[in-house]
């Protein structure tokens, strides 16, 4: 078999995604990995735009399944899978062409560890090039006999029990939002989804105390520590987002345990 052959040949590794009215980004994703994997397999949760429609049209095997949490469908989707490789993609997401031979060369023999992070190049919102912030890294490519996702509905990563994970060079684009209001509405909705108490702030004050200081160091964390400070006055209002969504959700605990009611049971400031 010639080496030209060879390079067009899919890697034995299935692609996965979950999805939900996807629509205006999934095409990307799936045109990124077209020719890559030779199978792919999208769990939707009653998308009802052209998602479903649009992945069929890419070869992907589409099951539908009640939305149950991020691990949960992410876990589904494994069991789903034809090869033991599997490749993990948000539908927001995209290969690039840099990655996609990285992980052909990866492949030419046998990989010598189970799990590979890929970095994650975040793209802001009308951008086409990745922004200059740092750059996440998680595990998605992995040998599922090995590591499953978590099965927790949010904060769900894979399980590699201790095993050594690489790292491959080139990143991925992470398209994560339509707009600035997209972007928020995004961190806020992920922000709630947390289980009560997820903070693990065991007294009010603590709280409180997060309530008035957590906007803030969120804040200076993600625009100097993630380096959005690179990225202008767009950099300057993504990092606004997170720490706003961080607000929300430190109140939504507060709520949660009922801090903010009266002794009778009636939010202060309401008569019964």
């Amino acid at each position: 078999m010639s080496s030209e052959l060879a390079q067009m040949r899919p890697v034995p590794v299935s692609c996965f995604l979950i999805t939900l009215n996807e629509e205006d980004v999934i095409e990307a994703c799936l045109a990124s990995v077209a020719g890559l994997v030779d199978d792919i397999v999208v769990v939707d949760s009653g998308s009802r735009d052209r998602t479903c429609e649009i992945a069929l049209r890419y070869g992907a095997r589409v099951v539908q399944r009640s939305w149950q949490g991020f691990g949960p469908q992410k876990r589904a989707a494994e069991a789903e899978c034809v090869h033991d490789w599997v490749l993990n993609l948000d539908a927001d997401e995209v290969v690039t062409p840099e990655l996609a031979e990285e992980i052909r060369g990866l492949f030419r023999s046998a990989p010598p560890l189970s799990f590979y992070a890929l970095p994650r190049a975040l793209v802001y919102p009308g951008r086409s090039a990745p922004a200059p912030s740092r750059r996440d890294r998680a595990v998605r490519l992995y040998h599922r006999a090995r590591g499953r996702f978590s099965d927790k509905p949010v904060h769900e990563s894979v399980e590699t029990k201790g095993e050594p994970v690489g790292t491959l060079t080139h990143p991925i684009h992470h398209y994560s939002a339509r707009s600035l209001r997209h972007l928020t509405e995004k961190n806020i909705q992920y922000s709630v989804m947390s289980s009560p108490k997820s903070l693990g702030l065991r007294s009010r004050w603590a709280l409180y105390g997060r309530l008035v200081f957590g906007g803030p160091i969120v804040f200076l964390r993600t625009y100097l520590v993630r380096r959005h400070f690179l990225g202008g006055s767009q950099g300057f209002a993504i990092a606004m987002s997170v720490a706003f969504a961080d607000l929300i959700k430190t109140t939504t605990e507060i709520e949660a345990r009922g801090l903010w009611t009266d002794r009778t049971g009636f939010r202060r400031g309401l008569s019964p």
